[in-house]
């Protein structure tokens, strides 16, 4: 009986010094998560190439530019010195040109930077330090030092907004009308 209670009483401290270990003993430290590394942006780039749109088979925009780059991961293009024609339903054509440009893929947006300028086929001329082209709600967006001369009227101001056919506009900031101004 004598052995059967030291037996006992034996299980009974290794069972408590397993206890105490186990909750006293140090935390394994924690797996240090590795640092991904970053990935960098991936290009595609041409040079020299062209690129348009087409809806219900009539082109809506076509870009040429002497460098192309294509974000491999969104899609999305820069481009430098840029020359954008839009298409309008009546025939009419904006030619527009910049040192530098980017177009969203997913929302077809275009946005120029730089010296933009852009020529009507109707005559109109058009000068800004920034111009953005919304395709989804065909507005033309212009800013910096905007300059709009069609026949003989000349419209300055900081920003101008319009709808794509340069026909309705409205003029913010520092905004002048001249009446014969063009000649």
């Amino acid at each position: 009986m004598k052995k059967a209670n030291w037996l006992i009483g034996c299980a009974i401290v290794l069972l408590l010094a397993w206890g105490i270990y186990y909750f006293l003993r140090p935390e394994a430290p924690a797996a240090e998560k590795e640092a991904l590394p970053s990935k960098a942006p991936t290009f595609l780039t041409y040079e020299g190439n062209t690129i348009s749109e087409e809806k219900d088979g009539r082109k809506i925009w076509q870009v040429t530019a002497e460098t192309i780059e294509i974000d491999v991961d969104s899609s999305n293009l820069r481009v430098k010195n840029v020359k954008a024609t839009f298409f309008q339903e009546n025939g009419t054509q904006i030619v527009l040109t910049a040192p530098e440009g980017n177009m969203d893929h997913n929302s077809k947006d275009i946005a120029l930077k730089g010296s933009v300028h852009a020529v009507t086929s109707d005559g109109a001329t058009f000068t800004a330090q920034e111009a953005n082209w919304q395709a989804k709600d065909g507005l033309f967006t212009a800013t910096g030092q905007v300059k709009l001369t069609r026949e003989d009227t000349v419209v300055t101001g900081d920003r101008l907004d319009t709808d794509g056919k340069l026909e309705k506009i409205k003029v913010q900031g520092n905004a002048h009308v001249v009446k014969g101004g063009a000649k």
